[in-house]
C-alpha cells in the first residue's frame, strides 16, 4: 500500500520528466531557430529519397554512405534530418534496384529474353546433354588459374553468352558498382 508521501514523491517525479521533456521541445526549438534549420515534412523526406534513388544509389553500393550523404544533404539545406533515415534509404536502395532492373529488362529483345529464361529454368533432369543450370553455373564460375585450357574455357564461356543474342547497350548508364552489386559479384 502506498503511503501519502510516496504518492506524493511518485507525481513530483512525473511532473519533473514532463517538464524535461516540454523543455527539450522548447530547445530542440531555440537550437533550430538559431542555425537556420527547419524540421522534416513529409514532402522533404519523399523529395530526399527520391534523389538517393535516382542520383546517389546507383553509384553507391554501402548503406553506410548513402545514409552519410543524406545527412549530408540534410546540412546543407538547413534541414532537421528525417527520424526514418534508415527507411529512406532502404526505400531509396530498392527504387534504385527496380529502376535498373526494369531498365534492363526493357532493353532486351524478345528473343534474348526467351534464351535467357530458358538458360535459368529448372529443366528436366532426365533429359540427356547438359542442364541449364550446370551451364549457368559455369558461365558464373571462376577461371582458376591462367593456361591455356582456362583461356579455351574462357572464350567457350563467351561464345555461349553471344549466342544469347544480348544487346551491346543492355547496362548502357549503368555503373559498374551497381552492376556488381546486382549480380551479386565483389
Amino acid at each position: 500500500m502506498q503511503t501519502r508521501r510516496s504518492r506524493c514523491y511518485l507525481a513530483a517525479r512525473r511532473r519533473a520528466r514532463k517538464s524535461r521533456t516540454r523543455g527539450r521541445g522548447r530547445q530542440n526549438t531555440q537550437v533550430r531557430d538559431a542555425l537556420g534549420f527547419r524540421p522534416a515534412t513529409r514532402a522533404d523526406e519523399e523529395a530526399l529519397a527520391g534523389w538517393l534513388a535516382v542520383e546517389v544509389a546507383p553509384a553507391e553500393p554501402s548503406d553506410d554512405r548513402l545514409r552519410e550523404t543524406l545527412l549530408t544533404r540534410c546540412r546543407n539545406e538547413h534541414l532537421e534530418p528525417p527520424g526514418r533515415v534508415d527507411r529512406l534509404v532502404a526505400s531509396a536502395r530498392a527504387t534504385a534496384t527496380d529502376r535498373f532492373c526494369a531498365a534492363t529488362v526493357a532493353r532486351l529483345y524478345q528473343g534474348a529474353a526467351d534464351r535467357l529464361e530458358r538458360l535459368v529454368a529448372d529443366v528436366d533432369p532426365t533429359s540427356p546433354g547438359p542442364r541449364q543450370q550446370e551451364l549457368l553455373a559455369e558461365l558464373k564460375a571462376d577461371p582458376g588459374r591462367a593456361s591455356l585450357e582456362t583461356l579455351l574455357s574462357e572464350v567457350n564461356k563467351l561464345e555461349r553468352v553471344r549466342a544469347l543474342g544480348l544487346p551491346a547497350d543492355l547496362f548502357d548508364g549503368a555503373t559498374d558498382t551497381l552492376i556488381s552489386a546486382e549480380s551479386g559479384g565483389p
